[in-house]
C-alpha cells in the first residue's frame, strides 16, 4: 500500500506538471496569434489613414465635384462685394 501511494502521488505530480506545460504552450500560441493580428490591424489602420488622406486631397475632391452638377467652382465673378455706409 505504501508503494501504491507513492506511485499515485508521483503520477498525480507528473500529470499536473505536464498539464501545466501544455497550458503554457497554449497561452504562448494564443499570444503569438494575437500579436500577429495586432500587427495586421496596425497595417490596415495605416493603409486606411493613407487612403483617407488621398481622398481628402484637393485634386481628388475637385475631380469628384467636377462630375457633380450640383457644385460649381467659385470664381471671382461669383463674389459680390457690398459696401455698407
Amino acid at each position: 500500500m505504501k508503494y501504491f501511494t507513492i506511485i499515485l502521488l508521483l503520477t498525480a505530480f507528473l500529470v499536473a506538471f505536464v498539464w501545466q506545460n501544455i497550458e503554457v504552450v497554449k497561452i504562448k500560441l494564443e499570444y503569438a496569434k494575437m500579436e500577429d493580428e495586432c500587427l495586421n490591424l496596425y497595417k490596415q489602420s495605416d493603409f486606411l489613414k493613407v487612403k483617407l488622406e488621398r481622398l481628402r486631397s484637393i485634386p481628388n475632391v475637385e475631380k469628384n465635384i467636377s462630375g457633380n452638377t450640383m457644385y460649381k467652382r467659385v470664381t471671382p465673378a461669383d463674389i459680390d462685394i457690398l459696401r455698407v455706409e
